[in-house]
């Protein structure tokens, strides 16, 4: 990527995996020699715990920058001058939002490279991530070029196949005219374990050279292969 890309991930349903999902497409970009910010805007405060634990790790290794913001109270144009900046300096802008705040959540979707809606896999979660997916829609309405969005199934079950899970997804959500990513991100104890500081596609680095990494193999692919659509989706501006 030769440009900064602002990569806004949103959902208004809690539970949906959004931290967890920014700080590894992070991790996997700064592991790619990018210059990556993270921005956390999340009330929670989960990226900036991760990325605590992460500097007493890694150190000056990290590789990753984080920003605390909350761009509540401030009008769209400060929102959208404050994003720009960012992204001269920073190849890749993750920014982890609230749940709640949708003014300022929309004002970020509004100038985002590409927009991310992390969804769980049961029907009450196709239905609670509707929200955000009717958001941009509306959103949408009202720009001259449309917001790029995908939405990325997050936590799948591994009892389940991915054909069957993307089934009932695009049956659920095939109105919504809001793409769905090929790449599925299965429920593993690895991304949990990523709380830590420590990526998967790093965990899977270390643990390989150590003559192990088979648990993590499987989250490092889905990783890499989500990170590879989203490179070539901002690369070539599909809508």
């Amino acid at each position: 990527m030769n440009e900064g890309k602002l990569i806004v991930i949103a959902s208004q349903k809690g539970g949906t995996g959004k931290s967890t999902l920014a700080t590894n497409l992070a991790a996997v970009a700064a592991n790619k020699k990018e210059k990556v910010l993270l921005v956390d805007c999340d009330q929670q405060q989960s990226a900036t715990k991760w990325y605590g634990l992460r500097e007493n790790q890694l150190g000056e290794n990290n590789r990753i920058t984080l920003v605390e913001k909350s761009f509540k109270g401030m009008d769209v144009k400060s929102v959208w001058r404050d994003i720009a900046k960012f992204q001269e300096v920073y190849d890749l802008v993750v920014v982890d939002t609230p749940g709640e705040a949708a003014a300022f959540v929309n004002s970020l979707m509004k100038v985002a490279d590409l927009v991310i809606i992390p969804m769980a896999t049961g029907y009450y979660d196709f239905w609670g991530a509707s929200d955000t997916v009717q958001k941009v829609l509306g959103l949408n309405e009202e720009l001259e070029t449309p917001i790029v969005a995908r939405i990325c199934l997050n936590q799948v079950s591994q009892t389940t196949s991915s054909r069957t899970t993307r089934s009932v997804a695009h049956e659920e959500i095939h109105q919504n005219q809001i793409p769905i990513f090929a790449t599925t991100l299965g429920k593993r104890e690895i991304y949990a374990q990523s709380a830590d500081g420590i990526g998967v596609t790093e965990r899977y680095e270390r643990e390989v050279l150590n003559g192990k990494g088979k648990k993590v193999r499987l989250a490092h692919r889905e990783m890499e292969s989500l990170y590879k659509e989203i490179v070539d989706l901002l690369k070539g501006g599909v809508n």
